[in-house]
């Protein structure tokens, strides 16, 4: 019944509704230690939940929404299989939770104790190298009714299921390896049932005493759900993959990203096929095919150290394969992107397997990394780049291994910088062009910028031995006279010194009639200079 025809059924009553969990019923005894139903299993179940006049208000596969109904009584029952008269590791679950009141506006929890309803048979064999001198192609017939199930050593650890409370026969069949005669013979003993209630497992035991098989032992046990769940019941495994969108891990060097595929498994695993196929030459020799119950205790150690963490055969819990370690030290190339695989080609636990080859791509981006070479920062035999900039990776790790190098023009080499960002020359390099850029870890380079070198140049009067002779009227109160003045240069030489200090600017001798400011800025002198000829300035 959909959940549309549900509503348009309650009317307008005042409505509650309860929340349903399943639980093992351990044995029928009401105590903690009962288990929750697994959620996989769980979902596998049917309920009902009728009224006390018998109609149906929800009639569908397990839900742990809440169910709501009009306030009333009602029986809530559970279900998983069917109640055949007989079959193999077929089990057929149930539970029913009787005279639940539900109130208006109440929301219950209900619990409904599930038990294994049908009842099962499974043999042991004592001696079985004896009976394989003696029998090919025997088992046991268990007989109900018109149906039978043979178990044989072939397909031991499986059951045969029945319906409760049917009368049942067990039969020994073979072949006679000494004739090739065919022999049925049914098996008796005082320990045998002649039939088998709900959750009653019958195990036997069988031996063979010179050319008859006989029942050495025969006993009953009480079984749980959580016992008697046939492998192939439970859910495939899962793969849940952090780290990656799509199946994909793209990243940039330097980063260091999770990278884990999380195994969900509903029984332990048991086994795992992986091909690895890594285009970093560092970890290139780790490229194969490789299944897990094969792998040698070096061959695992040789994936730990690289990085590269597998799960073992028996592992259930935190099982994964985690390539966290591994994918931090990964490599991109100057070129760009390096891509490396890893591809889970079968995955097994609870006799099921993941539906064909999961591939997980992992690509090692080339972070991009910037320089700039001003032209105020180049000089006749010196310069100093921009510190570089980036685009992706981690900054720190990557100031860390980077160098700032230069190449001459003329030559191939790339030769560092003798000053981090900074080169000085001693002298002047014979050509004048040059280029630029940054490089880390001596693999991964930057934008490569073109400069050139200033020319070298000597300023005019360099020695200040040229000067031009001069005066300047000095004025005192109403005294006036020629001062000596000096230019320093020659009176036919290009006028290149300049200054605009205090001590030459002011006019510092006319203190009477208050400072006249030099019409152009000159120098003052001292006479003789350090040669003891001339000026100085």
């Amino acid at each position: 019944m959909s959940w549309a025809c549900q509503e348009e059924r309650l009317t307008e009553a005042a409505k509650g509704a309860f929340t349903i969990a399943l639980v093992d019923d351990t044995l029928g005894i009401q105590t903690k230690a009962q288990q929750a139903i697994s959620d996989e299993l769980a979902a596998q179940f049917q309920l009902t939940v009728r009224n006390a006049a018998g109609y149906t208000f929800y009639e569908g596969g397990y839900t742990a929404d809440p169910i709501t109904v009009p306030a009333g009584t009602y029986t809530v029952s559970a279900a998983l299989g069917k109640d055949n008269d007989l079959a193999i590791d077929a089990p057929y679950y149930a539970g029913k939770a009787s005279n639940v009141v539900v109130k208006a506006t109440e929301e219950k929890a209900v619990t409904i104790p599930c038990q294994i309803a049908n009842a099962l048979v499974s043999v042991n064999w004592a001696n079985q190298a004896k009976i394989d001198k003696v029998f090919s192609n025997y088992g046991v017939k268990v007989a109900v009714n018109n149906y039978s199930a043979i178990l044989s050593p072939e397909n031991s650890g499986r059951k045969v299921y029945l319906k409760a409370g049917q009368p049942v026969s067990f039969y020994f069949v073979g072949t006679l390896i000494s004739t090739g005669e065919e022999k049925t013979a049914q098996l008796v003993s005082d320990q045998l049932p002649t039939s088998l209630q709900a959750r009653d497992h019958c195990i036997l035991t069988l031996t063979i005493d010179r050319l008859a098989m006989q029942i050495e032992k025969a006993e009953i046990e009480q079984e749980t759900i959580n016992e008697t769940i046939p492998l192939e019941w439970l859910p495939k495994p899962k793969v849940n993959a952090v780290g990656f969108s799509a199946n994909r891990l793209a990243f940039y060097e330097t980063e260091t990203p999770t990278a884990r595929l999380e195994l969900n498994l509903a029984s332990a695993l048991q086994e795992m096929a992986f091909q690895v196929n890594f285009a970093d030459e560092q970890y290139n020799h780790l490229n194969g095919d490789y299944t897990l119950s094969e792998l040698t205790a070096e061959q695992r150690e040789v994936f730990e150290t690289a990085g590269l963490q597998l799960p073992t055969i028996g592992q259930q819990a935190d099982a994964a394969i985690d390539l966290t370690d591994l994918v931090a030290k990964f490599h991109a190339s100057d070129a760009g992107t390096v891509t490396n695989s890893f591809t889970l080609q079968s995955l097994k636990a609870n006799n099921r397997e993941i539906e064909g080859a999961l591939l997980y791509t992992i690509e090692t981006q080339k972070p991009q990394m910037q320089i700039a070479l001003p032209d105020y920062a180049v000089w006749s035999k010196q310069f100093t780049i921009d510190p570089c900039s980036f685009v992706g990776g981690t900054e720190e790790t990557l100031r860390n291994g980077l160098k700032y190098q230069y190449q001459l023009a003329g030559s191939n080499d790339w030769l560092d910088c003798n000053e981090a960002n900074q080169q000085r020359f001693e002298q002047q390099p014979t050509t004048k062009n040059f280029k630029v850029r940054a490089i880390y870890r001596n693999a991964l380079t930057s934008n490569v910028v073109d400069g050139t070198l200033e020319t070298q140049a000597q300023t005019p009067n360099a020695n200040m031995d040229e000067w031009t002779s001069t005066t300047k009227e000095v004025k005192y109160g109403l005294l006036s006279y020629q001062q000596p003045f000096f230019l320093p240069w020659t009176s036919s030489s290009e006028q290149w010194w300049d200054t605009n200090n205090h001590e030459t600017v002011i006019d510092h001798y006319n203190v009477a009639g208050g400072r006249d400011y030099a019409s152009f800025p000159t120098t003052t002198y001292l006479d003789p200079g350090m040669n003891g000829t001339g000026k100085a300035a």
